[in-house]
């Protein structure tokens, strides 16, 4: 009686817990103050009045992930994201040119965790989702000139690691073992690292102020995705 009872319960629990790999892809903006403010800072540096022709605009993002659906009610995860921005300043004129890029990417990793605010329908659900992760970002500063047909370039490289929330509310469709799903949400950067040299993990990037640089990627998020059901 007692082993029936346990394989009852394990055939209960298999029964109610969905297992999803899927992937998606979006579009964000991404806040990047203090990367900003570190560029209007090369604006003042240079020896003439260059232009800023990218300041840091919103762009593609990538995500692959799992999920297991608990009761038709709760969600659990685990994913990988990574987006991608830039800076540029840049002057020209019939002498040279002189171009400072800040390129900057991150690589993050998450925990779906959420619930479905609607579980007893079957073909479109609704859900919520907090999605807390951990942000890797890299940074690299790039410095290039061609004054007098001399060309020079100076770079560096910089990373650090953030604690993020991205509260999302989303829209699923299910097609026999296909999800096809919407998302949006605001990604908020809960704790920002030190951005620390590539070559000395003892040296971190400061502004001209003497305040610690903070790489933020807090904006708005849409992504569009595909599961399966296993």
């Amino acid at each position: 009686m007692r082993l029936t009872l346990i394989v009852t319960a394990l055939s209960i629990t298999c029964a109610t817990a969905q297992v999803r790999l899927w992937g998606a892809f979006g579009y964000g903006t991404y806040a990047m103050s203090d990367i900003k403010e570190i560029q209007s800072d090369f604006v003042g540096d240079f020896p003439v009045t260059p232009q800023i022709t990218e300041n840091f605009p919103g762009y593609w993002n990538y995500e692959i992930g799992g999920e297991k659906v608990i009761d038709s009610t709760y969600f659990v995860g685990a994913c990988l994201g990574y987006g991608t921005t830039a800076g540029r300043v840049q002057y020209t004129d019939y002498s040279g040119s002189i171009t400072a890029d800040q390129l900057v990417s991150y690589v993050s990793v998450g925990i779906p965790l959420g619930l479905i605010l609607n579980k007893n329908r079957k073909r479109y659900t609704f859900t919520f989702d907090l999605r807390p992760a951990f942000v890797f970002s890299s940074m690299s500063i790039e410095i290039a000139s061609v004054l007098g047909g001399q060309s020079t370039k100076e770079s560096a490289g910089f990373r650090s690691l953030n604690l993020s929330i991205q509260p999302s509310l989303g829209i699923r469709r299910k097609i026999s073992k296909l999800i096809l799903s919407l998302d949006a949400g605001y990604h908020v950067t809960l704790l920002g690292g030190r951005v620390f040299l590539d070559s000395n993990r003892e040296a971190y990037l400061l502004n001209k102020k003497g305040d610690e640089v903070k790489i933020d990627w807090s904006g708005f998020r849409v992504t569009a995705g595909l599961a399966i059901v296993l």
